[in-house]
């Protein structure tokens, strides 16, 4: 199967944003252009959610994630790992609870 090379034009300012969202995600234009000419060919339509192909987290969410767990980090200084399973560890983790 021979390769063909596809150009296309694209504003500066285009461009720039989406090389901008893609590095976060560890890709480029054409790595991108190259998913979609796939899917588009083997599934016979667009692919429109790209987001759910990708299955990955969003640079948003893990900056967020990322502030969440440095707010805990000194709340978790003194926690204690519970297994679910140890009968000890779940009647420490209610001792004072009412039910």
């Amino acid at each position: 199967m021979g390769n063909v090379q596809v150009s296309t034009r694209l504003d500066d300012s285009i461009r720039d944003a989406a090389t901008e969202v893609l590095e976060r995600e560890g890709l480029d234009l054409p790595t991108l252009f190259k998913i979609v000419a796939t899917q588009t060919a083997s599934y016979r339509q667009i692919p429109i959610l790209f987001n759910q192909t990708f299955n990955r987290k969003s640079h948003r969410r893990i900056e967020a994630e990322h502030r969440i767990s440095e707010l805990i980090k000194p709340q978790l200084k003194n926690a204690k790992c519970i297994d679910p399973n140890n009968p000890n560890d779940i009647a420490e983790m209610l001792d004072g609870w009412e039910t």
